[in-house]
């Protein structure tokens, strides 16, 4: 993130609803982003369906990082934190 704009981090924890994930993107591509450094994690907690072939279609419109959790439960997804940082590890 750059300084002197508001920076903003939004977390979209996701397990097997890549159609509704698809909506949220959806209206995040059509928002008015001016004078606001942003970033999108996308937490896919272990899906079996086609969240992330889909979350790659946004890749080219959106600031993406997607981060696969391996263990499906919702306590195992908000484990990710990243203290002292306001970065995160592409995950591809």
């Amino acid at each position: 993130m750059t300084d002197n704009v508001l920076g903003l981090t939004i977390l979209i924890p996701t397990y097997n609803r890549a159609g509704v994930l698809r909506q949220t993107l959806d209206a995040l591509t059509g928002v008015d982003r001016t004078g606001v450094d942003y970033e999108i994690v996308i937490i896919d907690n272990n899906s079996n369906d086609n969240t992330r072939e889909m979350v790659r279609e946004y890749e080219k419109q959106l600031p993406l990082f997607y981060l696969r959790e391996h263990a499906t439960s919702v306590k195992a997804s908000r484990l990710y934190t990243w203290p002292g940082t306001d970065k995160v590890a592409r995950v591809a």
